[in-house]
């Protein structure tokens, strides 16, 4: 027995050895991992908030003066140029969805062409704007379908990824996605600055009230009407 205790115990180290090694591969590979998905995390959360901003700059300008439907599209338009998509914004998702890919295949997957929401929609609005008043009304309830659609679909891919990054992550997300989309302070001053400007008449033009005939009085039967 006391010759095969050498042989054992170079057996045994091998074994560890190999276990510590993969141990610490995993630890590498699971720190690349997480980097990658904080990437990731960063690039959709932004998706989201230009995604989100336009209908909250909408429900603002809708605090001060009305808008009609077919004017909804163009304004849509309009502050998705304020609120313009980053060329590179495309190229740095690409690159982290590619690194997460690596490792999750399928998640990846899911992850592709997400940043392509925003400026699908921005051209959608734009052939329904050059249509005509009446595409730009009837696609301003479709803009909000969508969104309405949209939303969950993009926080539900936020929290899978917060939970992968980590429980405390995952903890902070669902805080996050729970607030009330906020405009940037000096934005929203700025907007609410330009709306006060705005003539009052232009905010709400003022109803003209009807124009009432005078009433001739007319006579009781038997009763005579008295000229002058």
């Amino acid at each position: 027995m006391k010759e095969y205790l050498p042989l054992i115990g170079v057996l045994i180290g091998t074994i560890l050895g190999w276990l510590l090694s993969q141990v610490g591969q995993w630890f590498v590979a699971r720190r690349e991992e997480k980097k990658a998905i904080a990437r990731v995390l960063s690039e959709l959360l932004e998706l989201r908030l230009r995604l989100l901003a336009i209908p909250k700059v909408l429900e603002l300008l809708s605090q001060h003066f009305p808008i009609p439907p077919e004017a909804q599209t163009g304004i849509r338009l309009v502050f998705s140029q304020v609120f313009r998509f980053d060329a590179e914004m495309g190229h740095r998702y690409s690159e982290a969805v590619s690194l997460v890919a690596a490792s999750n295949p399928l998640l990846g997957y899911r992850l592709r062409c997400q940043d392509l929401v925003s400026p699908w929609l921005d051209t959608l609005r734009q052939l329904a704007a050059n249509d005509g008043a009446a595409s730009a009304a009837m696609f301003a309830k479709l803009d909000d379908e969508l969104l309405g659609h949209l939303k969950p679909h993009f926080e539900d891919l936020l929290k899978e990824l917060a939970r992968m990054h980590g429980w405390l992550t995952w903890w902070k997300m669902r805080r996050l996605l729970h607030r009330p989309i906020e405009l940037p302070e000096n934005f929203s001053e700025m907007l609410k600055r330009h709306i006060q400007q705005i003539p009052q008449e232009v905010q709400a033009p003022a109803v003209q009230a009807p124009t009432v005939p005078a009433m001739t009085p007319v006579s009781e039967p038997g009763e005579a009407v008295t000229k002058s």
